[in-house]
């Protein structure tokens, strides 16, 4: 169940990342990466819609993968009762490789994002982007409204993902999904990536607010220090 949920989350921004690199070569002219940069202020539409594919893709929180990884890894540690040898070299070595191919994901959209579409332009076709029509946008806005319902609100498909792991099988339904939290039968964790998603957005409003707030007190007292002393 773990398996295909993550087979469908690959499907949602896998889709919306094609998409977007479809809107960068429309809008500059050029595949190369190198040659990119400062797309930022030139498309903001595709780099947001970019972004948040790329967030779905690192297996961060609240990214679309984010959620079947962690239910991956819950089955790979939990899932498997049975002691054997071969099981306990195999969990240990998939788990390894789970988490080994989130930080390369991690890596590679960092570079990719940072490269792509900030900093300054490193070419002329760069330089000369622009945003993509609304058609193309459209479709890159459905496969982003695909991602966020699969990173907030996976229990919408997760019991249908259940009864096919369970046909398939011919197991036991192997999903619990209650009104905010998810988790797989047999395992004690439990996760609400909708609690979670706005626990973050909480947590960045304060830091954000933070930011703001020393920076106006720094302004002041740099005021204060400038301001001329009164005359006799």
């Amino acid at each position: 169940a773990a398996a295909l949920l993550h087979v469908a989350g690959h499907a949602a921004f896998k889709t919306l990342l094609f998409l977007g690199a479809g809107s960068v070569v429309h809008g500059t002219g050029t595949r190369d990466l190198d040659a990119l940069g400062g797309l930022r202020a030139r498309m903001p539409v595709t780099t947001a819609l970019f972004g948040w594919g790329a967030l779905a893709a690192s297996a961060l929180p609240p990214g679309t993968a984010f959620v079947s990884e962690w239910l991956l890894l819950q089955a790979l540690i939990h899932g498997l009762p049975a002691a054997g040898v071969a099981t306990a070299v195999a969990m240990p070595l998939a788990v390894a490789a789970v988490a080994l191919t989130a930080g390369l994901a991690v890596a590679t959209f960092v570079k990719a994002f940072g490269v792509g579409f900030l900093a300054r332009p490193r070419s002329a076709a760069a330089g000369k982007a622009h945003e993509s029509p609304p058609s193309m946008l459209a479709g890159m806005g459905l496969a982003a409204l695909v991602c966020a319902v699969l990173a907030v609100l996976p229990g919408l498909v997760l019991p249908a993902i259940g009864r096919v792991a369970a046909n398939v099988t011919g197991a036991a339904d192997p999903v619990v999904a209650e009104a905010v939290t998810v988790r797989l039968a047999g395992v004690a964790g439990a996760l609400s990536p909708l609690m979670l998603t706005l626990a973050l957005l909480g947590a960045a409003i304060v830091a954000v607010a933070g930011v703001r707030l020393v920076a106006v007190r720094r302004a002041r007292r740099a005021a204060r220090r400038r301001s001329p002393t009164a005359g006799p």
